[in-house]
């Protein structure tokens, strides 16, 4: 039988134990409760009290239809973190956040869940498993966001570096190459910026950049530098700033809308299918924006015409180049200007094909640079022996879209003793020596390199980097329609067109052989500035809707016998025609029967 001393020890012990427990107890929901009322923050981190602005993104209003979620009122400094997500699908999504945390270690997003956590426009398992690409390259799977669940506390485990500033987050998908940069990154860039108005009345008063996409910053960091005063993120700063990163507020994804070319990952490469067009305004918008932010000087615009030639120094060379600068400036009369990486900067080039009359060079990155023409100028774009222009159009693309306006010529090699292969040089660059003897001479006997895919086909690589001695009378044949074509639509453009005609009036002939149609003439013509003023009829035939023209002068009325039948009901148009080309806007149409 134990003793008393032995009793009365054990109770103490048992008391001390409920006591410790009890303690530990409220400890512990204390400290769950101090984390969901403050918000956590290094020793160096300002606290902010005051009550966070309304989000007010009209594209992303909680009030949208798909609105079935209703976010429990959380704690102002409550670090859950919430969603609010537009687009149908991974493809097209893009999500405004609050509280949104990096690990870089393991290169996760963590989604915090607590009290005021929520998603809207989603669901969690998109969110686990593929919510939306990071980039803007069609039919690639590299960037996709998907975050791992964790409880807010953990946020007082661990240390945190909070980004305070709006935030915008996406992945590059080959920051090397200019094309790349242009077309995926910087033009989808300024429209997000816009769409989501993150900076407000400019596209860089105050967002920070975050790039997941786990390249350095690279050669063309300048470009995006201009949409951000801040230090741009990547994955290697974010390994240094704490074991979490986490952004206060922002916007993760980035608009597909202004891209038109897919780089063929699942079918051959080519235009990208959308229902909408790419909005060429847009381009232009982005286009000024970076002509405007750019510090650098452009030395020769302003100095009259001339022709930019896109010079490459290392590989794909125009072996006739200086024979082709002198053949252009004898037979146009313009000047020619040679650019490239080795001689002028990418701010510098594109200011200068800004202010040119057109671009001609070898197919390759550079010739994105036609984004920077103005409406009405000319793209010539050369290609290599075997590679068939019509199976490799990003920038034929570009000149169609509607809006751009760019006259576009190809030019492709059909001699093959104006070329030089190289077999022996490195894979990536077109080298076939490690390939069976017997494929290589199919390759080299290639008239057309084949249909494929992206990325490594050994034909396209080949033929793509050989060397070209370029024919210099139809390449300048080519310039001088182009020139002649660009000219013609800059006079349009800069040209006033009439206004419609009106008052148009219908009435049978006195002999019964036709009619006789009278009009007022366009108003604005006294104010335009032309040397001959004609009127077009326009006369279809209710039965067979078939349609003849007839130009007259300049009269407010004229009989029409030899067009008409008796007996039929026409539909007529009028329009006015300055210097026999441009059109001004059609009357309404009336019916005239004879």
């Amino acid at each position: 039988m134990p003793s008393l001393h032995y009793i009365t020890h054990a109770v103490t012990l048992a008391v001390i134990a409920t006591l410790l427990r009890k303690y530990l107890q409220v400890k512990f929901a204390y400290e769950d409760l101090e984390i969901y009322c403050k918000p956590h923050h290094d020793d160096d981190m300002e606290v902010h009290d005051e009550e966070p602005g309304p989000i007010n993104h009209g594209y992303l209003s909680k009030e949208g239809k798909h609105n079935s979620v209703h976010p429990p009122v959380a704690n102002i400094h409550d670090n859950s973190t919430r969603l609010w997500c537009l687009g149908h699908n991974k493809s097209s999504r893009i999500c405004k956040f609050e509280n949104l945390c990096y690990y870089p270690q393991k290169e996760d997003f963590v989604f915090l869940h607590g009290p005021g956590s929520f998603i809207e426009g989603a669901d969690m398992t998109s969110v686990r498993h593929g919510l939306m690409d990071l980039s803007t390259v069609q039919g690639h799977t590299t960037h996709v966001f998907s975050a791992v669940d964790a409880p807010s506390r953990i946020l007082r485990d661990t240390s945190v570096h909070w980004v305070e500033e709006e935030t915008l987050v996406f992945s590059r998908f080959k920051p090397d190459n200019i094309m790349h940069v242009i077309h995926d990154d910087i033009l989808p860039l300024h429209y997000t910026l816009q769409l989501v108005s993150l900076g407000k009345n400019s596209s860089s008063d105050h967002v920070q950049l975050v790039l997941l996409d786990g390249w350095e910053t690279g050669e063309f960091e300048t470009i995006y530098s201009l949409f951000t005063p801040y230090d741009i993120l990547t994955k290697d700063k974010m390994n240094i700033l704490g074991r979490i990163v986490c952004f206060r507020n922002g916007h993760i994804g980035i608009s597909k809308r202004t891209t038109w070319y897919q780089y063929g990952f699942d079918r051959p490469q080519g235009p990208v299918e959308k229902d909408a067009d790419v909005p060429s305004q847009q381009v232009h918008a982005a286009v000024q924006y970076l002509l405007t932010e750019s510090s650098e000087p452009c030395q020769i615009c302003g100095s009259g015409e001339y022709v930019v030639l896109l010079s490459r120094r290392l590989n794909r060379l125009i072996l006739n180049e200086v024979d082709l600068t002198i053949g252009i400036a004898r037979e146009t009369g313009l000047k020619v200007v040679v650019i490239g990486f080795e001689s002028h900067s990418v701010s510098e080039m594109m200011k200068i094909v800004h202010g040119s009359r057109g671009i001609i060079g070898m197919h390759g990155s550079l010739m994105i640079l036609a984004t920077f023409l103005n409406p009405g100028s000319f793209v010539i774009e050369l290609f290599p022996y075997a590679i068939n222009p019509e199976n490799y159009t990003p920038f034929k693309t570009l000149a169609e879209i509607h809006g751009m306006q760019l006259v576009y010529k190809a030019w492709a090699n059909q001699n093959r003793e104006d070329t030089i292969m190289h077999p022996d040089w490195p894979t990536e660059l077109g080298g076939i020596h490690d390939l069976p003897k017997e494929e290589q001479e199919d390759i080299i006997n290639q008239s057309e390199v084949p249909l494929h895919l992206c990325c490594e086909d050994p034909s396209w690589l080949f033929h793509i980097y050989q060397d070209t001695k370029v024919n210099i009378p139809s390449i300048t044949e080519m310039l001088k329609q182009s020139v002649s074509v660009s000219t013609a639509r800059l006079e349009a453009k800069n040209q006033l067109i009439p206004s419609p005609v009106r008052q148009v009036v219908c009435d049978v002939s006195s002999d019964g052989q036709g009619v006789t149609l009278s009009w007022e003439r366009s108003w604005n013509v006294m104010y335009l500035e032309y040397k001959t003023l004609e009127y077009e009829i326009w006369l279809q035939n209710s039965d067979t809707e078939s349609t003849v023209s007839v130009i007259v002068g300049n009269v407010t009325s004229h009989t029409i016998s030899s067009h008409v039948t008796e007996g039929i009901l026409y539909n007529v148009w009028i329009r006015s025609v300055l210097d026999q080309e441009v059109e001004g806007q059609f009357s309404d149409a009336i019916k005239c029967h004879v």
